[in-house]
């Protein structure tokens, strides 16, 4: 495969891999000469034993989403089955990872999954065009694989644009997100900055204004709209002095506070004061949410 070639790529999945048969029956398996001529198995897999994909877009996992996928395929089933390829006498994931999750959170078994004989490149790029173009992506982790993508792959953003089938503009302003400091980028990633406070706020001169108006919407509250006059109002004269604030953390602190947000999924707020007290806050909202941030800790309830 040579992904600099848009032209054997086409527009998404369908056109690097073929169209999956929807027709064909998940609990048969596919003959040997079947496939020879296709290229594609169809498999009944235990998916604890799928092995996961070497790349993942997707970071943030909402635990109730996630669990009200899985009551759905305990009810109805999986409708559309994973995508792996054989690895050794194993099988990867390549397509699917959110769906492979609820049905080890519904108990299955076993699960439908189409075996394909795709390259390590085929593998990574089916990974990350699937998720984009299921667009259920926070926009930091969308920005993170289109990022990727060019990359790896050397691409145009014009290729990019034709493969996923976004505008070009929507992946350029997509991608001018990652200049954002990783504190802010968090607190996308958490929901508690929406795109349009993100594209506001990357109008600011500096990495700390940014966070410190960041903090603000936060605090605060601000719109989207209110957010773009506090820029306009900055940029029009950046040595007045700025909005006064609530005292802005230490950005080691909130560097540290974001990697804790990205490893046990929900919000976390650090107070540290200048003596070296203080503590952290670490947040749940449901029962559920608290027995996994105690799984993670590695504490168990008797």
């Amino acid at each position: 495969m040579n992904p600099s070639k848009k032209k054997a790529l086409g527009k998404g999945l369908d056109a690097i891999l073929g169209p999956i048969k929807t027709e064909e029956k998940t609990d048969v398996l596919s003959t040997p000469s079947e496939e020879k001529k296709t290229g594609e198995q169809i498999l009944l897999l235990n998916p604890t034993e799928v092995m996961p994909s070497k790349v993942q877009t997707r970071k943030t996992f909402r635990e109730e989403s996630l669990h009200k996928l899985a009551e759905s395929i305990k009810q109805h089933g999986l409708q559309e089955p994973i995508i792996v390829r054989k690895i050794g006498d194993k099988y990867e994931l390549v397509c699917g990872e959110r769906r492979l999750r609820a049905c080890i959170l519904a108990g299955l078994k076993e699960i439908p999954a189409i075996c394909r004989n795709v390259s390590d490149d085929e593998s990574i790029l089916l990974g990350l065009i699937e998720n984009i173009q299921r667009e259920d992506l926070n926009p930091i982790e969308e920005a993170e694989a289109y990022q990727s993508i060019l990359n790896r792959f050397n691409w145009s953003q014009e290729q990019l644009s034709e493969t996923v089938g976004k505008d070009r503009s929507s992946i350029s302003n997509a991608l001018r997100l990652l200049s954002l400091p990783l504190a802010v980028q968090s607190m996308v990633i958490n929901g508690i900055l929406t795109m349009g406070h993100a594209r506001a706020l990357l109008g600011l001169p500096s990495q700390e204004l940014i966070i410190q108006i960041a903090q603000q919407i936060q605090e605060k509250g601000f719109s989207v709209r209110q957010v773009e006059k506090i820029v306009s109002r900055l940029k029009g004269d950046i040595k007045k002095k700025p909005i006064p604030s609530k005292k802005t953390k230490n950005l080691q602190v909130i560097e540290i506070e974001q990697q804790l947000c990205r490893r046990l999924g929900t919000k976390v707020n650090i107070k540290h004061r200048n003596s070296g007290k203080g503590k952290i806050e670490v947040s749940y909202f449901s029962n559920e949410e608290f027995t996994r941030i105690l799984n993670i800790l590695g504490i168990s309830i008797e």
